[in-house]
């Protein structure tokens, strides 16, 4: 007897069970260093489900990172398309601080997965995905500053600060000093620390 094809809810339980395996093993040894061989028990699926699903591992990896990336896109257009118009300075650049920081400290995987696109520290790289984020985030921090008008900076400079900043300590396992970088403590005083630096900058 022919067997019968999954049932859809089934099929997309395994999906997102495949995808969550993926992104902690690619997160944990690279693009090269994970096989289907080891995604599979992680998952808990049999082992030609995510070939079938996915085709090959460059595509699997390329849909792990694509919903890393849809979840922070998602993230901050609603942080920025929710400032009122009349906002200043300081209330967007904490509104998009805050929106990166957050979801940075909620995503330990994706953290690790994005610094491995922004090193290109694999030849297997969803391409262009890091560049594709960053000229995204670009137009809806012009546009927020566009309707505070706030002509006077700056917009790429400003963003290239921010992901600097926000970024890099959750990319080192010591930021300099004894601290967990992921602790509500530590991502409170960050962004106090970064909106103030900026604002200074900008000098607002």
């Amino acid at each position: 007897m022919t067997k019968p094809p999954p049932r859809r809810r089934d099929v997309a339980r395994s999906r997102q069970a495949i995808l969550d395996a993926a992104a902690e093993l690619f997160a944990q040894h690279g693009f090269d260093g994970t096989s289907f061989g080891q995604i599979c028990p992680a998952a808990g699926v049999s082992r030609g489900l995510p070939a079938y699903l996915f085709g090959n591992k460059r595509k699997l990896y390329r849909a792990v990172v694509d919903r890393g990336a849809g979840e922070l896109r998602a993230q901050m257009t609603a942080a920025l398309r929710s400032i009122p118009s009349d906002a200043g300075a300081e209330v967007i650049l904490e509104r998009f601080v805050n929106a990166y920081l957050d979801y940075l400290a909620a995503n330990r995987t994706i953290v690790r997965l994005l610094q491995f696109e922004m090193l290109g520290s694999s030849d297997q790289s969803a391409i262009g995905i890091g560049g594709a984020l960053f000229e995204e985030g670009l137009e809806l921090l012009r546009g927020a500053f566009k309707r505070a008008k706030l002509r006077d900076v700056e917009a790429r400079h400003t963003l290239l600060s921010i992901v600097a900043l926000c970024f890099y300590p959750f990319m080192v396992k010591n930021v300099g000093f004894s601290v967990d970088p992921f602790s509500r403590a530590f991502v409170s005083a960050r962004k106090r620390h970064i909106v103030g630096l900026l604002l200074r900058e900008i000098g607002r």
